[in-house]
Order: C-alpha cells, then structure tokens, then sequence
C-alpha cells in the first residue's frame, strides 16, 4: 500500500534537483511573503483555495516553483438534515506542487498540482495528550481514546444510509489541477501611503477522484484580491478571495455546493534579510449549506504561525504550525504543521551568450 511518505520523497528530491539544473535568480527582494498554508480541512480541499501570496508578481521572466506539504489531523462527526451524517477522523497529507512564471512586471501565471493522501496518521495521541494537558479535551478526542480508536480511518458523509461521500483509507492521488493568473498594474503599486494592490483569477480543473475525495467533480473558478504594506522590517498582507463551484457532482444526495468567501490577514517581520518570522489569521465560509453539518456548512479558521528562512537568494523555506482556535473545531482541520519550499531562477535571454 501506498504510504504518504513516498509523496514527500520523490517531490522533495524533485524539487531539490533544480538546484542544480537552473542559474539562481538575481536581485530577490529580502520580503518573505505569507505562510503558503490552505484550510487544510478535507472538505475545503475538495474545493479551490488560493494559497496566500504577496500582491507582487514574481518579476518579468522569472520563474518561482514551490513545493508545500501539510499534515493535518481532523476529527469531525454529527447528524444533520434529511438524513444526512458523517465522520471525519483521519489525518491528510497534502502536497501543492507549484509553478508561476513572470509574464512582464505586471503579470504572473502559474499552475497547482496537488497530490492528496488519506490515512489514519499518527497524531492522534500527541493531540490528545496536548487537550489534556490545557485542560481543553474535546468530548469526542475523550471518547476516540476511551474507545482505543486513536489514529483508526474514517471518511464518510451518508444520507440515509447511503454514501454520499467517502474518502479512502492510504488512497494516495492527484487533486484537481488548477490554472491562475495575477495582475498587479503599475497604478496600484504600493506608496508611501498605499498598498500594492494585486488581482487574481483562477480556474480549477476536476482532476482528482471524487468517488476517493480527491476531487469535487466539477469545476471551479475564483476572483481574489492580494494586499501588501511595507514598513521598514514589517509587512503586513491581506488576500480576500471568492470560489464559485460550477455544477454539483452531489446533485440529489442533499450536498448543495456554494459560492466560499476567504480571507487572511498577515503580519512579517524580519530579522534580518535571510529569516523571519510570520503569523497570520485566515477563514473559509463553509463549502456547503443547509446541512446541519458543522464539518459541511459553518466558517472555519485557521490561525498559523511559522519561520520563513532565505538560506541563498533563489531559496526560500517555511515551516509552521496551524490549528483552530475561535471557530467550532468541527468546521475545519483540527491541528496541523507544514513546510514549504520555493526555487526561483531567471530565465535566459534569447541574445544571451
């Protein structure tokens, strides 16, 4: 079977080898930019999110790939409306293979593969013991360790009986594939005043398995909007982003898809031009409505906070932790920690020698 360590293997060793395949980029600003961190609930990812992101394209023929991988542990159940239930309690790596490329100084296009695994993890006890030790057990964390269940798989969402809904125990796939697009005019570039402003456009394709919750079965676009603020060794960031699902793959199962409104505001600041340190706020409205599923239908947030180190110019690293704090802890991933890492280059000239 299929584990989700091969994942993080062969794409690390992928993307480590342009290290040696492409020239480093020259001149990189010493700004970080955002954690590279989606809502890493299992429903959310069945829908598109834009990862947050300077409201700077990557520069005229410049070339920025990133690999991100999260670990998230969720544990979610109820009973909802019109026969609908569900479980959630596994863990989820997610790999976001990432490719954006300068298309002048205003304009950046890219493209996401993700890679998707499912399994039962391994946090389960280190979650537990860390509730009890803040005194803040959930009642169902409580009952999955009463019951000798911890880190055992579950995936379903069913109405009446039938399942409407289903991820697969160690299924490792690809997600749905995602095309976008940044525009940030010269206009609205930032002042001594105002922020840089940036536009953001995106088109997901249904590639991944829906039958396997790689996938949402339809296609989605969405609008976005990125902010930036410099001063002196702090930037602050702000995305507020609109994913609009087109069709339903759930039509007749009582699952209706909805337009999902984000958000994030961020805060940088940096050591010194290699390391800094950025924490940041972010939340999703609920990928469904009418439910009467907490994990289907309410907001979810997800506070982060994490290092981001620049060991060359053309290298940038984060590492993190994420978890819910102020929305109900069924809406979304429970506890998570990631690692992202971007190689950005230059393309050569044509007339270069």
């Amino acid at each position: 079977m299929a584990r989700p360590t091969l994942i993080r293997s062969v794409v690390a060793a992928g993307v480590a080898s342009w290290t040696f395949l492409v020239p480093p980029a020259s001149g990189v600003e010493e700004i970080h930019g955002p954690l590279a961190i989606r809502n890493q609930s299992p429903i959310q990812l069945l829908f598109f999110q834009f990862v947050p992101e300077r409201a700077v394209p990557v520069g005229d023929r410049q070339v920025l790939l990133r690999l991100d991988i999260s670990e998230t542990n969720t544990l979610a159940e109820g009973v909802g409306r019109a026969g609908l239930s569900g479980r959630l309690d596994l863990e989820m790596t997610y790999a976001n293979l990432q490719a954006r490329i300068g298309l002048g100084d205003e304009w950046e296009l890219g493209i996401d593969v993700p890679i998707i695994a499912t399994y039962g993890g391994f946090m389960d006890g280190f979650i537990d013991s860390f509730e009890r030790l803040i005194d803040y057990e959930r009642t169902l964390r409580a009952e999955e360790r009463q019951q000798d269940m911890q880190n055992e798989f579950a995936y379903r969402v069913s109405r009446n009986g039938e399942t409407v809904l289903q991820g697969i125990d160690g299924r490792v796939g690809i997600g749905d594939v995602a095309i976008q697009a940044k525009w940030a005019p010269s206009q609205l570039s930032e002042t001594a005043s105002t922020p840089a402003v940036a536009l953001r456009l995106a088109f997901k394709a249904p590639s991944g398995d829906p039958d396997a919750a790689l996938g949402s079965g339809r296609p989605d676009v969405a609008l976005g909007i990125a902010l930036e603020k410099t001063l002196g060794r702090w930037s602050f960031y702000g995305n507020f982003n609109g994913t609009f699902p087109i069709g339903n793959w759930f039509e007749g199962t009582g699952l209706n898809p909805q337009p999902i409104f984000s958000g994030m505001l961020g805060v940088e600041y940096r050591f010194n031009p290699q390391l800094a340190i950025v924490g940041q706020l972010s939340a999703n409205s609920g990928a469904f409505h009418d439910t009467g599923l907490d994990f289907l239908d309410d907001w979810s947030d997800w506070p982060s906070l994490g290092l981001s180190w620049a060991p060359t110019p053309a290298w940038r690293l984060q590492v993190g932790i994420s978890e819910n704090l102020f929305t109900l802890a069924d809406a979304g991933g429970d506890f998570g920690f990631f690692v992202a890492a971007s190689y950005r280059f230059a393309l050569r000239s044509s007339h270069s020698d």
